[in-house]
């Protein structure tokens, strides 16, 4: 290999004000970057083997890519889906249980990576717990109708004041916060901030009234993990061999960790402190996915394997647009190939949506009705209710969608029963709304009302006011309830059956 090969060529190409402007070309008949020094014939003589397999390797690969690419777009699929909505909505939720009525052989297959965003659930529901025996909680907005009460580590600004018992077991937990790091790593996931965490309003604060400063209490909701559309997780999870030792040993060691810490796991969860202090801050169970603390020494167990439930409950969020392609494994069906989107619905995310519009056949919007008195992450200052009317507005009046089926799901009515049950009023959140004195605040009436009031503002505005919209009240973490309204959706796209809709 002569000197000419294995070096750069410069020349000075002119000089201007004392500077010299320099260009430089890399030879063509060797390798970049350049051998090391003093290489022996044979070393060079593996050296360059083992590249050109490298490139050969590489090249196929690259090859490969392009026919997938140019099959696909052959190949159009039966059926194109888009799950719309604002973030927290639900839309991960309801594909997962498409994946289950329609693809359970390759649901189930997925199980082992699902456990690693359970674990990872947990971990972070635990040391949220944590946080809240070390820092002063923030005050919690009175119940209607109701005085606000300071009670202490709760609403004065000091830490509560602990028992033998919680130190201990704040003790014992305390390695679980590098067990967060080391799971975050493993799925690429992105780390929540707590300051941006979705908000419960405080009395004052109306649906459709936007304000410049609005009290806001964080809710476990924003413990979920995040990853990105293009990290293909599951994928990165079962390719376990192209770990070092070292991942899979601190991959191994922290399941080991979080087994061992099973029972102070579920002895923090059931302490009547801990319940006391959750409670005063404004933290139920039900207002989310991703709660596992109630089932610690089943989820922590050794040999545990997620249930089809425990699945659907885990909470993971979509960054961006991800594309899934769902294989049909049963029914009139067999075979056929639908793609799903998977749309991000922050408020920053919502503009790559139109560019997945094309050939579109059906859209379903994800409104959470539970979000009546709740704010968003990224602006709390908008009511979470009022935001998704807007949204919807949009999505009803582009042209580009005048001919697409639109599902309507009004999701989290559990959480809306919950909050409706325990004495929240929604007239005082959506002051259109008439309870008549309290008498109709009850999940009927309510959800009557948004029914109305999304199918008017889709009459109003939308491109074709005759398009029907089929409507539905949904908990999608309710595989049974679900798997129905999916049955109908799927009689409606393929079968082409325009079934009368469930109406409230």
């Amino acid at each position: 290999m002569t000197s000419t090969a294995t070096s750069l060529l410069y020349t000075t190409m002119m000089h201007r004000g004392g500077l010299s402007t320099i260009s430089y070309r890399r030879p063509t008949d060797a390798s970049w970057p350049p051998p090391p020094e003093h290489e022996s014939s044979e070393d060079a003589r593996i050296r360059v083997e083992l590249e050109r397999e490298a490139r050969r390797v590489n090249d196929e690969i690259n090859r490969a890519i392009d026919r997938e690419r140019i099959e696909r777009k052959r190949k159009k699929p039966d059926v194109k889906i888009m799950l719309l909505g604002q973030a927290e909505s639900g839309k991960s939720t309801t594909l997962k249980n498409f994946q289950l009525n329609f693809a359970p052989n390759v649901f189930r297959a997925e199980a082992e990576a699902w456990r690693l965003v359970i674990h990872l659930n947990l971990v972070r529901s635990v040391n949220y717990i944590v946080d809240l025996l070390t820092v002063p909680a923030r005050p919690q907005p009175p119940e209607s109708g109701k005085k606000s009460t300071s009670r202490p580590g709760s609403a004065n600004g000091n830490p509560p004041t602990l028992s033998t018992e919680l130190r201990r077991l704040k003790l014992s937990l305390g390695p679980l916060k590098n067990i967060e790091a080391v799971l975050s790593r493993r799925l690429t996931a992105e780390p929540y901030a707590t300051s941006s965490a979705p908000c419960i309003l405080a009395d004052s604060v109306n649906f459709g009234t936007p304000t410049a400063s609005v009290p806001c209490y964080p809710l476990f909701s924003e413990l979920g993990v995040r990853v990105r559309s293009n990290s293909d997780w599951k994928r990165n999870r079962g390719q376990q061999e192209f770990d070092t030792k070292r991942q899979q040993r601190e991959l191994e060691d922290a399941h080991n960790i979080i087994a061992a810490c099973g029972s102070d796991i579920n002895a923090l969860w059931r302490n009547r402190d801990v319940q006391s202090l959750l409670k005063r801050n404004g933290v139920s169970s039900q207002d989310q996915s991703g709660f596992f603390l109630p089932e610690a020494l089943r989820v922590t167990a050794k040999d545990y394997i997620p249930s089809n439930e425990d699945v659907l409950r885990a909470r993971l969020s979509t960054i961006g647009v991800e594309e899934h392609r769902l294989r049909m494994e049963h029914g009139q069906e067999t075979g056929q190939e639908w793609i799903m989107y998977d749309c991000g619905g922050a408020r920053s995310q919502r503009v790559a949506w139109a560019q997945f519009f094309d050939d579109i056949n059906a859209i379903i919007f994800l409104a959470p009705a539970s979000g009546f008195n709740e704010t968003l992450s990224e602006d709390p200052s908008v009511n979470r209710l009022d935001d998704t009317m807007q949204l919807w507005r949009s999505v009803c009046s582009n042209r580009l969608l005048g001919s697409v089926e639109i599902m309507l799901f009004l999701n989290k009515m559990d959480v809306l029963r919950e909050k409706l049950r325990h004495g929240t009023r929604f007239s005082q959140y959506v002051p259109t709304f008439n309870d008549e004195n309290g008498k109709k605040n009850d999940i009927d009436s309510v959800s009557r009302y948004l029914f109305t009031t999304f199918l008017t503002m889709h009459k109003l505005c939308a491109p074709e006011p005759s398009r029907k919209v089929y409507l539905h009240r949904t908990c999608v973490i309710d595989q049974r309830a679900t798997s129905k309204v999916l049955n109908h959706v799927r009689e409606v796209l393929v079968l082409g059956h325009l079934s009368e809709s469930s109406l409230i």
